[in-house]
């Protein structure tokens, strides 16, 4: 989806959160780097003869990413421009997480619960020298391998060819052609980047995807247990229904409950999207969730349009806040739900 947002850690789970993250896909930027038809960044008084475009101060020689962070962070308050120090604290909020070991695929993901990541995407037209107009910046880097961290420092002259817009300290996670072949770049260095993008010198408009980190809102939950009782807590948006009120120690489960994917059992499937158990009936707020998926409309066919499978549902869709209320358990009413 071209907007997704996940809270942090949820990137890749079955139940991801989505905004719309994104969803989710993402060089100096006061350096010079804008040789003819192959450059990402806007042109800027680079020596023709340098080999490549040198390393900009925010960069973090570290080997993980909380050293890379914490470095980037300190350096924040040690006299940086305004714009540097910005994005000095936006590296420090990005996390890297290994997807697969031995292929060597890294992901991005926030390290602060407060922050979202938002997946974005602008097609930008190729300007007549050549150049996106694009200024980057490694902000991080491994120093031993490939990792790095590409964030966006300036858009200043960018032709956009859609609707969407590139903003400071969105991280570069692929590029590519419209429609078509999209280079995965996340959690990649500069020079990866950069050599992803002139795979693509000789297209016109070329797609950028990032992700961004956002501030999660809060919304406010109301729950009514079938008992009467009510319980009210805070969280914030991009937040999972059913582990919000679990680690609350909400009781969401009716025992008695048949599975929809083994009607003759009993007992919940622990979140998977199986089972159909978790069942909450929105009374107020049904605007603030995400929208029912093919396993939720499977699994709650049949019942009320109110009825919801609290383990599909993300709190604060597109990172509204507000508030929301529930039953607990509706289907505790029902001998033919039982």
């Amino acid at each position: 989806k071209p907007h997704v947002l996940t809270m942090p850690g949820s990137l890749g789970g079955p139940h991801a959160a989505m905004w719309p993250v994104l969803a989710f896909l993402a060089i100096p930027a006061a350096t010079a780097f804008a040789p003819p038809s192959t450059s990402f960044l806007r042109a800027k008084a680079r020596p023709s003869a340098a080999p490549r475009p040198p390393r900009a101060a925010v960069t973090a020689e570290a080997s993980g990413a909380d050293t890379a962070g914490a470095k980037a962070e300190a350096g924040a308050a040690e006299g940086m421009d305004p714009e540097t120090a910005a994005l000095a604290k936006i590296a420090a909020r990005f996390k890297m997480e290994v997807y697969d070991l031995d292929g060597g695929v890294v992901g991005l993901d926030s390290r602060d619960p407060a922050y979202g990541v938002r997946v974005a995407s602008a097609q930008i037209r190729r300007q007549a020298s050549g150049s996106l107009g694009v200024g980057l910046v490694e902000a991080l880097a491994s120093g031993t391998d490939s990792r790095g961290l590409v964030l966006v420092t300036g858009t200043e002259g960018v032709e956009y060819a859609d609707k969407g817009r590139l903003e400071l300290g969105d991280a570069v996670c692929a590029v590519g052609e419209p429609g078509g072949e999209l280079r995965r770049v996340e959690g990649l260095n500069y020079d990866e980047t950069v050599k992803a993008v002139t795979q693509f010198a000789d297209r016109p408009v070329v797609k950028v995807v990032v992700k961004r980190l956002v501030e999660r809102q809060p919304v406010a939950v109301r729950a009514v247990l079938p008992d009467g009782s009510e319980a009210s807590f805070e969280t914030l948006a991009g937040s999972n229904l059913r582990m919000a009120l679990l680690q609350r120690d909400i009781r969401l489960y009716d025992p008695r409950t048949r599975r929809h994917d083994m009607p003759y059992a009993k007992g919940d499937c622990a979140g998977e999207g199986l089972c159909g158990t978790c069942l909450v009936q929105v009374t107020r707020g049904q605007q603030l969730l995400s929208p029912p998926d093919g396993t939720e409309q499977l699994i709650t066919s049949g019942r009320p349009a109110s009825w919801r499978a609290a383990c599909r549902v993300v709190l604060g869709y597109e990172n509204e806040g507000g508030e929301v209320e529930v039953r607990v358990s509706p289907q505790s009413a029902f001998e033919d739900e039982l």
